[in-house]
């Protein structure tokens, strides 16, 4: 009996968020009274798998597949988006993609089927499946009645979802280059030089060294701050063990996936700004996740450090950053708070409640970030609303992917240059 409006209205809206795996939801993906058949939820799943692994890199895994051969600009393009210096590297990297997101979500579905002892075997290996692969894919999307609240304390929900989560939010390209380094020490081990000659070694990139750092210090300061704030708070007397798995879920998940073991609706006000700082940082470049990614994050940082300390250079690791990528990083973080702002200030526009402005701001970061963690306010917007989040949702995922192709193109410099004039800045 539901218009048809209504229902082309909830299926753009999770079909968007789906596939941007997203995870904001304006009806139940699952529970007691889901609004989805089963059928419904495989086409949820397969259109998050598919949003995770990234719209360029199924396109180019399956055209390397058919035995189709790249244009230069799009072995270029494609080196660039996945960090990786020649096309038979890209190749490589795509078909280590596709194996390790197969091994990683078959070994996540596996660990979870105990999360749920009372469902029939079959409905468990479909929930095992449907989560694993929505955790790796930072998607968010569940099939339980309110995500994971009250089961924090679980060890598939305290480590299992998160290692899913990290490791699909560090990036392809750092995972490769994990792989191989870890490769090269065990076959030095395992085999050792000729004549005790010293063989070289392959190294972390400054990529992955960048992005392990920026992902450890986040989900450091993620969880403690989140501890310490919610302490603040009337709900404090909770078991320590209980907070502190709530609060370590909490700093993964704002960052990428969308999952909940608590009720952000009722977080404290400071909590819900240091989730917004989480989820507006993201996950890494070339990830199943979100945000303006980490790199783009630390370069800012790197770069604020620099000028603090008087150099004209951007150094980390005993490497100097070139100067064009620092002004890209600058550019995706204000191309990132621009879009924000404009989908706050239409959800505050099309909604006139000033009241629930913190929340108007939660769900739009969510959104254009591609989180999918919601305060519960998402149902009940407004249909203009809802649209604005549909395409924010589509920004936030395939903007920043654009932004960086199109940046990715060699442009000649000009062959003149003005004069210098300095002006004030403040």
């Amino acid at each position: 009996d539901e218009p048809m409006l209504d229902r082309v209205r909830v299926a753009l809206f999770t079909a968007t968020s789906a596939s941007c795996v997203t995870g904001l939801t304006v009806v139940p993906t699952g529970g007691a009274e889901p609004y989805w058949s089963r059928a419904g939820q495989m086409i949820i799943l397969c259109l998050f798998q598919l949003g995770g692994l990234g719209i360029m890199t199924c396109g180019a895994f399956f055209a390397i597949a058919v035995g189709q051969q790249f244009h230069a600009r799009e072995g270029a393009a494609l080196g660039e988006y996945l960090e990786s210096n020649s096309l038979g590297d890209a190749r490589r990297l795509l078909r280590a993609i596709l194996l390790f997101t197969v091994t990683a979500e078959i070994a996540g579905a596996c660990l979870l089927l105990g999360l749920w002892p009372e469902l029939p075997w079959m409905d468990r290996i479909f929930y095992g499946i449907f989560h694993s692969v929505s955790a790796f894919c930072n998607a968010g999307f569940s099939l339980t009645e309110n995500s994971f609240v009250g089961m924090g304390t679980n060890w598939q929900v305290w480590c299992v979802l998160p290692l899913l989560i990290i490791v699909g939010g560090l990036g392809f390209s750092v995972l490769y280059n994990l792989a191989l380094v870890f490769w090269s020490r065990f076959r030095q081990i395992t085999q050792p030089p000729l004549f005790g000659l010293s063989a070289s070694r392959l190294r972390l990139t400054l990529t992955s060294r960048l992005v392990l750092w920026t992902t450890f210090v986040l989900l450091v300061l993620g969880t403690l701050g989140y501890d310490l704030l919610e302490s603040l708070g009337p709900n404090n007397g909770r078991h320590v063990g209980v907070r502190l798995s709530d609060a370590w879920f909490q700093s993964v998940t704002f960052r990428t996936a969308g999952f909940n073991s608590v009720d952000h609706g009722m977080m404290q006000p400071t909590t819900k700004l240091l989730a917004i700082g989480l989820m507006f940082i993201g996950a890494a470049p070339g990830s199943t996740g979100g945000g303006v990614k980490t790199i783009a994050f630390a370069l800012t940082v790197l770069s604020l450090w620099s000028i603090l300390r008087g150099r004209d250079r951007v150094e980390f690791g005993g490497r100097t950053i070139p100067p064009v990528q620092v002004q890209r990083a600058l550019a995706i973080i204000a191309l990132g708070i621009g879009t924000l702002m404009a989908t706050t200030l239409l959800l505050v526009l099309f909604e006139n409640r000033p009241d629930a402005f913190l929340d108007h701001l939660f769900e739009a970061t969510s959104a254009c970030a591609t989180v999918g963690v919601s305060t519960g306010l998402t149902p009940e917007l407004s249909t203009p609303s809802q649209l604005v989040l549909v395409l924010a949702m589509f920004l936030g995922r395939v903007g920043p992917l654009t932004l960086m192709l199109a940046m990715a193109r060699r442009i000649d410099s000009a062959v003149y240059r003005f004069p210098e004039e300095r002006v004030i800045l403040g």
